[in-house]
């Protein structure tokens, strides 16, 4: 009976550990991918479609611009950041600048500028959302998946057979993983 309990006990944490690994390396990887998709501008570049600045009237109400708005339509720019924000949060950073957080429930988005006089110049822009988080997960199968098969080749690099056999059904494996993510795309295609 204390047997049986204790692997039970030891599956039990092996998975939990296994998830949290997961879990670790899917918000590595969703992160990474949000930090490679950051747009840096130079003086005269033309940011995103996404690029927001907030801006406010003699009235002191809060105006949400894009860059393409703020073109046509200029309000004076906010340049008190906000202490309790929920959603649009202005922030000002410790070199001076900006950081504009427009947040909603599948989507961030991060845009960062100097104010000079009431003149607004662009330094970055760099979104979060859905996919980056899918595409992490999906790395993080794969990534785990080579972890495993590293400590599997680890465990029995002595044994000549026994490495020729784990090569055989790990080719088995991910050829079935192939066909069935081929034919997942294929129906994907096809009903598109």
């Amino acid at each position: 009976m204390l047997k049986a309990f204790l692997l039970f006990l030891y599956a039990t944490i092996k998975t939990i550990g296994l998830i949290i690994l997961w879990f670790v390396l899917a918000g590595v990887i969703s992160h990474g991918i949000s930090e490679l998709n950051t747009e840096r501008y130079q003086l005269n570049d033309t940011p995103h479609d996404g690029f927001m600045i907030i801006g406010t009237d003699a009235d002191n109400g809060y105006y949400r611009q894009t860059w393409q708005e703020y073109q046509t339509n200029p309000k004076l720019p906010l340049t008190i950041p906000d202490k309790d924000c929920i959603e649009d949060c202005l922030k000002q950073l410790d070199n001076g600048n900006y950081l504009f957080i427009n947040e909603s429930a599948m989507y961030m988005s991060h845009s960062e500028y100097q104010i000079k006089g009431n003149k607004i110049i662009p330094i970055s822009f760099k979104t979060y959302h859905l996919g980056h988080i899918f595409v992490g997960m999906i790395g993080a199968f794969f990534v785990r998946g080579f972890l495993k098969y590293l400590f599997s080749i680890f465990q029995i690099r002595k044994d000549k057979q026994a490495m020729i056999s784990y090569h055989k059904e790990l080719a088995k494996n991910l050829l079935i993983a192939c066909a069935v993510l081929g034919i997942f795309w294929a129906v994907i295609y096809l009903t598109a």
